[in-house]
């Protein structure tokens, strides 16, 4: 299958007045607490013509921390989408080899960083 993703919806940014991702705790791809939201649609294109196969799904948000997103896994989770006639797809973050820590946002809501390394120091020689 030769399928393209294309944008669905765009985004949709409830918090217009912050920066914030977030004000408050994420459990849900639809909870009010989540600011910004991406929305996509997924097309199989073939010579015989376009056919859609998801249309206006929420994309899953990119992870910015513990006390933010307390079950990231269940986040992604909501974000895989069974496609007709068989299989599955997922937008959102990946693991990839460009990384930004975005933990700093968790100190707006108290977040806990005892699981951030300790600084390296150096030693005398």
């Amino acid at each position: 299958m030769d399928a393209d993703a294309v944008a669905g919806g765009g985004d949709d940014r409830r918090g217009n007045n912050t920066f914030l991702y977030n004000n408050g705790p994420v459990t849900s791809l639809r909870d009010a607490t989540l600011l910004f939201r991406q929305h996509y649609s997924l097309e199989e294109v073939t010579k015989a013509g376009t056919r859609t196969l998801i249309k206006d799904a929420i994309a899953a948000p990119s992870f910015v921390g513990k006390a933010s997103m307390p079950n990231y896994a269940a986040l992604r989770q909501q974000a895989i989408k069974t496609v007709p006639g068989g299989g599955k797809t997922y937008v959102g973050q990946a693991d990839d080899s460009f990384f930004l820590d975005l933990r700093v946002f968790d100190l707006l809501y108290g977040g806990d960083l005892r699981e951030t390394p300790a600084p390296v120091r150096a030693s005398s020689p």
